[in-house]
């Protein structure tokens, strides 16, 4: 399922909270998601919380049933479900509450804040509980897995110059690529990923030294920056000034 601009917004919350307290950032996984948003419309439809969905099911099963394959290297997950009848404000706000009240409740916190976990799925829906038509529901899938380590991020246009993701700012079209350095100072690999429609990307990084640039395919480049990946996931921002095509990358966790 593709990531909604909502659900970034969700994920760069948790993203920079984890970077703050000396966490790897998460990869952010399609199939992951498809677990989340399954367990988002499960809500909706049941008006209740129930991580077994009515005993029908487990958060491993729910896993599997996605295609996230648990036999190849994924070995742990965990799951975190909320809703509210709405806050208020406009949709990031009632992000932001959600956001908080996740943080406020020791279980949730764990997961979100367990250094084992290093990819997560997302889904931010509206929906309707009784006497409440515009309620939110919210589901985030963790997983950890031996795939990594990933280079996490998102490309953004910062239309308020605040220097953070909003709503409405993430950038598809935008190529990320890594290009890894050999010892001898030479260009080795290069690995890249297209943004999508939230802006967001995640590129497996084998551990080393990279130059990282980003564009889109119509302008110029960024001007490069070096990272170097070890055991744990980095974070690089493609953060575009208003008004142009031009990326700054801004690196994280190095």
């Amino acid at each position: 399922m593709p990531i909604t601009q909502a659900d970034q917004f969700a994920i760069e919350l948790l993203q920079h909270e984890r970077l703050a307290r000396g966490l790897q950032p998460l990869a952010v996984s399609e199939a992951i998601s498809r677990v989340a948003e399954r367990h988002t419309l499960w809500m909706d439809s049941h008006d209740k919380i129930d991580h077994s969905e009515g005993g029908t099911t487990t958060v491993l099963q729910k896993f599997s049933d996605a295609g996230h394959n648990l036999g190849s290297g994924q070995y742990a997950v965990g799951e975190n479900e909320t809703f509210s009848a709405g806050y208020p404000g406009n949709l990031e706000q009632q992000i932001l509450g959600l956001h908080i009240g996740y943080n406020s409740s020791p279980s949730h916190s764990a997961a979100r804040y367990n250094p084992s976990y290093n990819a997560i799925g997302i889904d931010v829906r509206t929906g309707d509980l009784p006497g409440f038509p515009n309620a939110y529901f919210d589901a985030e899938e963790f997983s950890s897995t031996t795939n990594g380590p990933y280079t996490v991020g998102v490309a953004y246009e910062d239309l308020n110059s605040d220097g953070k993701y909003n709503i409405g700012e993430g950038r598809p079209g935008v190529v990320v690529t890594l290009t890894r350095i050999g010892s001898d100072g030479i260009p080795e690999d290069a690995f890249t990923a297209t943004t999508g429609e939230s802006g967001g990307y995640s590129i497996p990084s084998p551990p080393g030294t990279y130059i990282v640039t980003a564009q889109f395919q119509d302008s110029s480049p960024s001007p490069p920056v070096s990272v170097h990946v070890r055991s744990l996931n980095i974070k690089v921002d493609a953060l575009i000034p208003a008004g142009t095509r031009i990326p700054k990358l801004v690196p994280y966790g190095q």
